[in-house]
């Protein structure tokens, strides 16, 4: 084979590595992102669990239509950002769905502890029902919060091997690189 045709072709073959590792990096880095999205979400509804723990509290003590539109407020941008879990594996999955059933369970409790304390009517609560509310809305607000941060810990987890594996493609493409730059400067500049 020529020289010119051995040039061409090993041109033309590594054009086509070039192309392939850089649409992976591509790849890999589009699920770093998506990786870190996840991350960032698990970790405001584990905040958000907490929040809303303080919000049921906040209710229970000061009985206000304030503290009830605050927690009804905050539970419906809590519920959006539980719909817009997105899970990666089956471990992702039965967290998530962990996370929405407890949400629910945190809704219902929340329904439960507005009935209780309507039926005092301005008096004073009895503080058998304040710690009730308080014991009953931790459940879930703890079970939510720690799932959440365990899913937050798999998406980082999910983020840091991405990472690695970006980074392994790109030092391909390097080595690749350098071995094209090296094999082309064997040949002579005109075939």
């Amino acid at each position: 084979m020529r020289l010119k045709t051995q040039f061409v072709l090993i041109t033309v073959i590594f054009g086509a590595l070039l192309v392939a590792v850089s649409v992976l990096a591509v790849i890999e880095g589009q699920r770093v992102n998506q990786a870190n999205q996840e991350e960032q979400l698990a970790g405001d509804i584990a905040r958000g669990a907490d929040e809303l723990g303080y919000l049921s509290n906040d209710y229970v003590v000061y009985r206000g239509s304030q503290q009830l539109d605050r927690w009804q407020t905050r539970f419906a941008s809590f519920s959006e950002q539980i719909s817009n879990l997105r899970t990666n594996g089956p471990q992702e999955g039965l967290l998530a769905n962990n996370i929405r059933a407890d949400s629910e369970r945190m809704n219902e409790v929340f329904n439960g502890i507005i009935s209780a304390v309507a039926s005092f009517q301005g008096a004073p609560l009895d503080p058998g029902v304040l710690q009730a509310s308080w014991s009953q809305m931790a459940v879930p607000s703890q079970s939510l919060a720690s799932d959440a941060t365990r899913l937050s810990q798999m998406a980082a987890s999910v983020a840091d091997g991405t990472l690695a594996t970006r980074n392994a493609i790109t030092y391909a493409l390097i080595g690749l690189f350098v071995l094209f730059i090296k094999k082309s400067a064997g040949y002579p500049s005109a075939c």
